[in-house]
């Protein structure tokens, strides 16, 4: 399935580790359709759904230097997972789910009208079977069951990873665990010191931070890689980040991590003005930073 290559045996194995989670996500997934297993509680479908798309999202955004051949195999994982979604009977954002499949597919035959890749018959089944259904438009036909043959079309194809590197990173506050808090004021806002490393990312990637003392409460800061600098390889960055959103107690936790966005996926509405448009992907470990009034 894999030929790894060297020189970067670490990216060919973060590489294969997310891939395989994929296949295990699929595999539960299709259990579950394919089958009809009802041992799943109502929502866990969806939990599952989630974690592909994210995965999925890390195959594309995380991994460069890939061949067009490659990078056409994880289109496909994609129109998998939304062949996957269409199969449910019960499915939710149907209009939206097609869009992502027809985009997918349009990706994968400019890639072949380029002469890059040969379509594989999974592919062109597919194609085949998209005018079938309706249009986005309107007058959609919701057939399950026409979507659930499809899949008896795909196979695993091989990877090589040749050249192939990861977009990866650290993040550390010096000198700040539990015994040393970082000091604030009731109220008012406060500056977090970090150390930041990042591994073969670009300086026109944007990435933010992401600061949360829980999912409701989120703070989103940009880091402009063209003012802080360093070369693309690697870049070792010192940054001060203000969380604006202290509360009003003697001691709390944030939890912040680096996150890219994935300009490839469509804009969406955020719940924080002036927060990422796009869905992101976390390129490091999430840090936890202590805090403690003054």
């Amino acid at each position: 399935m894999f030929t790894p290559v060297l020189p970067e045996p670490s990216a060919s194995l973060a590489f294969t580790l997310q891939y395989l989670k994929v296949i295990k996500l699929l595999a539960k997934i299709t259990g579950h359709i394919m089958r009809k297993v009802q041992s799943y509680e109502i929502g866990e479908i969806e939990i599952l759904f989630g974690k592909l798309e994210r995965r999925l999202r890390e195959l594309r955004c995380r991994f460069i230097g890939l061949s067009k051949e490659e990078e056409s195999l994880i289109f496909e994982l994609i129109v998998v997972a939304c062949i996957l979604r269409l199969c449910k009977l019960e499915v939710c954002c149907y209009l939206d789910t097609l869009k992502k499949l027809s985009t997918t597919i349009s990706l994968l035959e400019s890639l072949h009208e380029e002469g890059s890749i040969e379509l594989s018959n999974f592919v062109m089944e597919v194609s085949k079977t998209l005018p079938e259904i309706g249009t986005l438009n309107g007058g959609v036909s919701f057939c399950p069951l026409r979507f659930a043959n499809l899949i008896n079309h795909y196979s695993v194809k091989q990877f090589n990873l040749y050249g192939v590197r990861h977009l990866s990173g650290a993040l550390d506050v010096p000198d700040n665990d539990s015994e040393n808090p970082l000091p604030f004021v009731l109220g008012l806002p406060v500056a977090i010191p970090l150390e930041i490393t990042l591994h073969n990312v670009s300086s026109d990637a944007r990435l933010w931070l992401r600061m949360a003392m829980n999912e409701e409460l989120v703070q989103f800061v940009f880091l402009d890689l063209n003012i802080l600098g360093g070369c693309d390889e690697v870049k070792k960055l010192t940054f001060t980040a203000p969380f604006y959103r202290t509360p009003r107690a003697g001691s709390f936790t944030l939890r912040i991590c680096v996150g890219m966005e994935c300009l490839f996926e469509d804009v969406h509405s955020v719940k924080s003005l002036g927060g990422p448009k796009h869905a992101l992907v976390y390129i490091c470990p999430e840090k936890e930073v202590y805090l403690c009034s003054v």
